[in-house]
């Protein structure tokens, strides 16, 4: 590290902030469901006049601050008071000449807004805020849009940022899905090394070569063949580990091709239109919250190693079936290695009089990489015996690192047999 003088530091400090709200930024809130957008994502006005040095120096997009703008020492340290943010435009080759551009707003209040757009016209906006997740897509003059509006406890937990850490742990994802399925494990390349950007600040540069070992359609929906190469570029902020750009290309028979491009903005100001989706007219709304009786209430908790381990509903049906409600949360000291978050929660039961339950079947919602809330029905061996109490001996995440860690709760009390007609809502078709 060398010493620089306080207004360089300030300078780049502020380099990644926005400006004031644009006028198409702020008709988008407004209108952002009927609006036809460009095919590709704009990139910065200083990107495209640089664009033959970007090429000429094999950089690709690199962050070049806007200058100065009213007011944006105020709203940085505004800034540094609130949650970071982040917007980033993304495109993704989406196959048989079908182009498909994103933009997301996040924040890490677990706010998240995304708007996809195919062809240029508005395919779907997704917005997740306090634990509600609504799915808008779009009709026709003939045929109204829809919107699916989902409560979804998962989403109390923010996703992860697009930072160092998450991109390399898409890469380990890779490996794990190859072990899951019993495919030879990718060959695995990585470089990191540091440059400087073209406006003068140093920038860090991951890049990743996943050789494929086995033919398959993964990421992207794209199809790869063996000896096929998923070649990765990211550009970090070395101060921050958040990402400034991001880039795949597939090389097949010597061939590059880009297949996905992101661009992010940090600490943007998200405008209070963009946290609502006000759907119109005509649309027709399926509002699910079945969860919500699920998750409420909580009969104990307790941390294993770990994880944060909830027992949220017992309910025993006519039938004498035994319905559970359990959540796991990964607790923020632990180092997150949880590849496949649809692992079950696993459950050994015991009633007081010796009775003993099967699983019989469930259901799971989730959406964060290190939570999960699930129901689980258990169906008794003998159906004519009804213990008074349980001991329930839960293993949130029996694999891997978390094999073996679990939690024991006894003398949990059975309520008397009653319909538990919002757990049969959760096994619905959707």
């Amino acid at each position: 590290m060398h010493d620089r003088p306080i207004e360089a530091e300030i300078q780049e400090s502020l380099a990644h902030l926005r400006g004031e709200a644009g006028d198409d930024l702020r008709e988008r809130a407004v209108s952002a469901m009927t609006a036809v957008q460009p095919a590709r994502p704009q990139r910065r006005w200083v990107a495209i006049v640089a664009a033959a040095v970007v090429v000429a120096a094999g950089l690709g997009f690199v962050p070049i601050p806007r200058g100065r703008t009213k007011g944006v020492l105020g709203r940085a340290m505004a800034a540094a008071e609130r949650a970071r943010t982040v917007h980033f435009h993304r495109w993704i080759d989406g196959g048989t000449n079908r182009e498909v551009v994103d933009q997301i707003w996040m924040a890490e209040d677990g706010f998240l807004r995304s708007e996809s757009y195919e062809d240029g016209r508005l395919a779907n906006v997704k917005l997740f805020a306090q634990a509600w997740w609504t799915d808008y897509r779009p009709g026709t003059e003939a045929k109204p849009g829809s919107a699916y509006v989902f409560y979804n406890p998962c989403l109390r937990h923010p996703l992860p940022m697009p930072t160092r850490d998450q991109f390399l742990r898409e890469v380990e994802i890779m490996r794990y899905v190859a072990d899951q399925r019993k495919l030879p494990a990718p060959e695995i390349r990585m470089q990191e090394r540091r440059e400087t950007s073209l406006w003068g600040g140093e920038i860090v540069v991951v890049e990743v070569e996943v050789v494929q070992q086995s033919g398959e359609t993964r990421p992207l929906g794209l199809n790869y063949q063996p000896a096929d190469i998923k070649a990765f570029r990211a550009e970090i902020d070395p101060r921050t580990n958040e990402l400034f750009s991001e880039r795949q290309y597939k090389v097949s028979n010597g061939a590059r091709t880009l297949v996905y491009e992101a661009t992010y903005d940090w600490n943007v100001e998200i405008p209070e239109g963009l946290r609502r989706l006000d759907l119109p007219a005509r649309t027709v709304v399926t509002r699910e919250d079945q969860w919500s009786s699920r998750v409420e209430q909580v009969l104990a908790t307790d941390r294993v190693s770990d994880w944060q381990v909830t027992l949220h509903a017992v309910d025993v049906d006519r039938n004498g079936k035994l319905a559970l409600g359990l959540s796991r949360v990964l607790s923020p000291e632990a180092k997150p290695r949880v590849f496949n978050s649809a692992t079950p929660i696993e459950v050994e039961i015991a009633g007081d009089g010796g009775e003993r339950y099967r699983r019989d079947a469930g259901t799971a919602c989730y959406g964060a990489p290190n939570a999960s809330y699930e129901v689980w029905m258990f169906r008794p061996e003998d159906p004519s015996r009804t213990p008074r109490t349980l001991t329930l001996t839960v293993y949130p995440y029996n694999q891997g690192l978390y094999e073996g860690q679990s939690v024991t709760w006894r003398d949990v009390p059975l309520p008397p047999r009653q319909e538990i007609e919002d757990v049969q809502e959760l096994w619905k078709p959707r």
